[in-house]
């Protein structure tokens, strides 16, 4: 589904919708969500579009085996712990926030829940926040990488990749930095060649 818009209606929660989803094994979806585009819905509907409309759309897709989930421009930060996928073997997630590796709502807790299954994990654009004021992130990249080394015995691969604006160059991350006012992120300083990500 690509170019999805944020916008909250009832047809998302629907018995043929959920009837169609229910066998699919892959699953991709582009939120259209870049306010500054013609045509684009504002970040605000954001939220309750992903609580009343992606989180039923998503339950209703039990046997899939791939989940790409990219917002365009505002992260997905919402909580995960709503949906659970039994065979899930890929997922990409975009611009998804990752906080503290103990609670059990966030997007780590999300991915070590499919450690049974999962093979193939890619992360685009993906952060830490750090709030205003915060001296410290709630979490540490190298928590999480340990995390998942630990816990995802079946993975065969990892992605982890700055998604580059438009006319830019692509970059790969080498790890991440702190970046003022925004929190860890990737890192694109200096040249990446060779780094495996």
């Amino acid at each position: 589904i690509e170019n999805l818009l944020p916008y909250t209606h009832t047809l998302f929660r629907s018995s043929g919708l959920a009837c169609f989803l229910s066998s699919l094994h892959e699953l991709k979806i582009v939120i259209n969500d870049a306010s500054e585009e013609v045509g684009a819905y504002q970040a605000v509907n954001i939220p309750p579009f992903i609580d009343h409309s992606l989180f039923p759309l998503l339950r209703a897709s039990r046997e899939l085996r791939s989940l790409t989930l990219k917002p365009r421009a505002v992260p997905l930060d919402r909580d995960f712990h709503r949906v659970t996928f039994p065979h899930l073997e890929e997922l990409c997630l975009s611009r998804t926030h990752f906080d503290s590796p103990s609670p059990a709502f966030g997007a780590l807790p999300f991915i070590v829940r499919h450690a049974s299954s999962l093979r193939s994990l890619e992360l685009v654009y993906c952060s830490i926040e750090v709030l205003e004021g915060d001296q410290e992130p709630s979490a540490y990249w190298a928590d999480i990488w340990n995390l998942l080394a630990n816990e995802l015995k079946l993975l065969r691969k990892l992605r982890v990749e700055w998604e580059g604006s438009e006319g830019m160059e692509q970059h790969k991350l080498g790890y991440c930095e702190l970046e003022s006012g925004v929190g860890y992120g990737v890192g694109v300083s200096g040249d990446l060649e060779g780094a495996l990500g």
